[in-house]
């Protein structure tokens, strides 16, 4: 009687391991985000945080967008002590 239930619970096992290796490897470009933590300083501004970590190039109202979005922020009112994430390689 206990090699019916050995035998099914072999091939339980043996479906369960081929359908996890059919499950995606990596994340979306959305998900695979990078963050710094900082911590807002008397005087900062998303501007001058924004100016801080963009590139040559960007456009430092699309780095804002994104920390407002990442930080759910309803505005561009941010205060000393708030921890804000601030994305990385915003340029991608």
């Amino acid at each position: 009687m206990k090699k019916p239930i050995y035998k099914i619970v072999v091939i339980c096992c043996l479906i369960f391991i081929i359908l996890i290796s059919f499950l995606p490897k990596g994340t979306t470009k959305n998900n695979s985000q990078d963050y710094i933590i900082i911590t807002v300083k008397k005087g900062d501004t998303l501007w001058r945080i924004a100016s801080l970590y963009k590139e040559k190039n960007d456009d430092i109202r699309k780095i804002i967008y994104l920390i407002r979005k990442v930080n759910n922020l309803e505005s561009a009112d941010i205060f000393p002590g708030q921890i804000l994430k601030i994305p990385l390689n915003i340029s991608n």
